[in-house]
């Protein structure tokens, strides 16, 4: 069985615990709010922002970057500062947009997967390809209820489709 990739999103201040009933490989990445801060004020031009508490949602991008930076700073050799900080910068921009107050993405579609719902999706589907999946299994990986999910899917604009008109 595979590994779930997840991510849990825990705002500075934010009391945390977590336990798994079995083995589970982790990466934790701690960004102090000053550089989140930083990171924010050049992404967003200035503008405020905090994130919002997001607990075991799938993320394959902020997975990968993770295990990047762990794989960086295990180089006992010769680690290299400005790519890590490259690395991490790169996290933080991708959690900022995609799960702060101040990202406003494009208007979607009322009813519809939001964007990030809709990358979270594809990027479950791109890696599970030849699995068998069910609609609550993608339920899931959107934080959605397999009833509201199937309405939101067939709402997506999809390849420059436009959603079928209610009768």
């Amino acid at each position: 069985m595979r590994a779930r990739r997840m991510l849990a999103i825990n705002p500075a201040g934010v009391e945390c615990t977590a336990t798994w009933p079995a083995g589970m490989e982790n990466v934790i990445v701690a960004i102090s709010p000053e550089s989140l801060h930083e990171i924010a004020c050049h992404e967003f031009d200035g503008a405020e922002c905090e994130l919002r508490p997001m607990h075991l949602t799938f993320d394959n991008t902020a997975f990968q970057l993770a295990k990047l930076i762990r794989e960086e700073l295990s180089n006992v050799h010769s680690t290299s500062r400005l790519y890590l900080d490259g690395l991490i910068t790169a996290l933080g921009v991708h959690v900022l947009r995609t799960y702060s107050s101040a990202f406003r993405p494009e208007r979607e579609e009322k009813g519809a997967l939001s964007k990030a719902a809709a990358d979270r999706l594809r990027d479950y589907l791109h890696e599970h390809f030849t699995k068998k999946l069910t609609i609550a299994e993608l339920a899931a990986v959107c934080g959605l209820s397999p009833v509201h999910f199937t309405r939101a899917f067939t709402k997506m604009r999809v390849f420059g489709s436009r959603p079928r008109q209610p009768r």
